[in-house]
């Protein structure tokens, strides 16, 4: 016997009342389970949600003139690092 086949039997020996508990609870259970993101999916939104991240600094990566490409550049910067 499957446990859907024991749940049914079992289900039946219930007055109405405790059947509609049961049907709620089973209800309840499948809307959790709805609420559940998948892996696959959880794993494209984030690619998606990086890739708009690479585009936005794309578009702003180089745009102030005259600043050194790298502060380290600047001795001022690395004063005191490392001690």
């Amino acid at each position: 016997m499957t446990v859907s086949e024991k749940v049914i039997a079992a289900l039946a020996d219930l007055p109405g009342e405790q059947q509609t508990v049961v049907l709620d609870f089973v209800e309840f259970l499948r809307q959790k389970q709805k609420s559940v993101i998948p892996p696959a999916t959880t794993n494209n939104h984030t690619e998606n949600t990086l890739e708009a991240m690479r585009e936005t600094l794309r578009q702003v990566a180089g745009c102030m003139e005259n600043a050194p490409a790298d502060l380290s550049t600047n001795s001022d910067y690395m004063e005191g690092f490392g001690q």
